[in-house]
């Protein structure tokens, strides 16, 4: 039976992880695709969003990011903790957490690496975050505090993903037990692998600084200039 549950949360949670977050603000903004690409590879993630299509624009995709990250997590701790055939009498929390780390895992992978996309996703740091939160409140709340508190003093949010991905599974173990520590490790892997570029490039000191200021490469043309 519990094989069978995992297999679905496995196929739900990976589908919702799918969901283009940034497809999905481009449909409601209607901004030119040419701007967002004429952005260069200096601006990537959210900072490429927030560049192309502001504040409202990185809004949807924070919140599109969040809410099927929350799908995933609930949907996966309800099925298992309640459908996996436990005595209730015995600790079917445990199964929930498990539940709730297993699609966050899942959603994980769907988001860096979805099909309909050629398994070209995003990095999922937030993701990660807010799928912590719903398993455990305090460790996803102390994720969140190390990810900010470092991106903000070194402007380098990789140095905070890093962190904080390698914080979290020895935490996980101490509530959760080994199965906890594997799963929650193997979420944070997958958040490391979809990095590691930005992650060498802060280890050879030529990672770029994060960088609100607006980009105005746009308005320099042939014509005007």
């Amino acid at each position: 039976m519990i094989p069978a549950l995992l297999a679905g949360i496995a196929v739900l949670a990976y589908l919702l992880g799918c969901i283009n977050a940034s497809g999905v603000m481009r449909r409601i903004f209607r901004r030119p695709r040419a701007r967002y690409r004429r952005l260069g590879y200096g601006a990537e993630g959210l900072l490429r969003i927030w560049r192309a299509y502001g504040w409202w624009g990185l809004g949807v995709t924070v919140l599109v990011d969040v809410l099927k990250t929350t799908a995933a997590v609930l949907i996966g701790g309800f099925v298992l903790g309640k459908f996996s055939g436990v005595d209730p009498a015995q600790t079917t929390a445990n199964y929930t957490a498990v539940g709730r780390l297993f699609a966050l895992y899942c959603v994980l992978l769907g988001h860096c690496y979805p099909a309909f996309r050629r398994f070209r996703g995003g990095k999922g740091t937030h993701c990660l975050i807010v799928g912590l939160l719903f398993v455990n409140s305090t460790i996803g709340f102390l994720a969140l505090v190390v990810f900010a508190l470092l991106a903000w003093l070194t402007r380098y949010p990789v140095l905070g993903t890093l962190v904080a991905a390698l914080l979290a599974p020895p935490l996980m173990w101490v509530e959760n037990g080994m199965l906890g520590l594997m799963v929650t490790a193997a979420s944070s892997l997958v958040l490391l692998w979809r990095g590691r570029r930005n992650i060498l490039a802060l280890l050879r000191r030529t990672e770029k600084k994060f960088d609100l200021a607006p980009d105005l490469s746009d308005k320099f043309n042939t014509e005007n200039f």
